[in-house]
């Protein structure tokens, strides 16, 4: 969130309904627009504290409200996209990994993969003899 953004946009000395509204324009968590009105001076200390009691009490660090629609990696896609043009599924990423498909749902955010129609085994045959060598970066 830019400072100059905030400065023009967020209402100084914000309500949590305020924020509740303001974090849309962010696309952001009320806590992270809290915490950042607070870095550039809207909010007071004792109006942070007083905030903060507020989005724990109501239960906003564990669920929040009017949730944001998570983003997506369009990189992702395509690159499992490729991996299916290829025949690799998302299991054969998993095992290549070392973990399971469940695991890796996790890291993907749920990205769906569609089916490949092939050889009757859900991915076309497989044009090399040797598959890549897939390995968590970090």
């Amino acid at each position: 969130m830019p400072q100059r953004s905030l400065l023009a946009m967020a209402p100084r000395g914000a309500t949590l309904a305020q924020i509740i509204r303001a974090k849309h324009h962010w696309n952001v968590a009320v806590a992270n627009l809290a915490y950042r009105m607070h870095e550039v001076g809207l909010l007071t200390d004792w109006q942070y504290r007083t905030l903060f009691v507020q989005i724990s009490s109501h239960g906003y660090r564990v669920s929040e409200p009017e949730s944001i629609r998570r983003e997506t990696s369009q990189v992702l896609a395509k690159v499992f996209e490729a991996l299916r043009t290829e025949g690799i599924s998302k299991s054969d990423v998993a095992r290549e990994l070392h973990i399971s498909v469940r695991d890796l749902n996790k890291i993907i955010f749920g990205l769906v993969l569609t089916p490949v129609d092939g050889n009757g085994h859900g991915r076309p045959p497989s044009k090399t003899p040797g598959r890549p060598q897939l390995k968590v970066m970090e």
